[in-house]
């Protein structure tokens, strides 16, 4: 079946780049990104009865963790710390769709778009 878990991505000049292939034979099952020639380059381990999701990057750039959320961050690159600042956070759980929005992101007018975001993201629906 094509999805978004079952699909190529595929560059400007038309060549596919990455494979994302879901492995439903897995228990839980196992969503698998591979560059063009065919190497594994990451994994998403989906936990069974909604329990969320581990991704793992291999070569060792990211070891197995558990994805908590979605973020939008702000970064200043001129700013003396040269920290991202989070201005809005995405969560589930369990049946619960849970948007943290910081002041800031407010103040600049981004709540509304953060809102539609999260229910195009989190719909299930086709967005384009």
């Amino acid at each position: 079946m094509r999805s978004i878990l079952n699909c190529a991505v595929i560059g400007t000049d038309t060549h596919p780049y990455f494979h994302v292939v879901t492995r439903a034979d897995f228990c839980p099952e196992q969503t698998v990104f591979h560059t063009n020639g065919g190497r594994d380059v990451a994994a998403v381990e989906w936990v069974a009865d909604g329990g969320g999701a581990y991704i793992e990057l291999h070569e060792k750039t990211l070891e197995k963790r558990l994805v908590h959320s979605i973020c939008l961050y702000h970064w200043n690159s001129e700013a003396p710390e040269d920290v991202p600042e989070l201005l809005a956070k995405i969560a589930k759980e369990n049946d619960t769709v849970m948007l943290d929005i910081a002041a800031t992101a407010i103040k600049v007018g981004l709540l509304k778009m953060c809102v539609i975001c999260v229910v195009l993201f989190q719909s299930g629906c086709h967005i384009d």
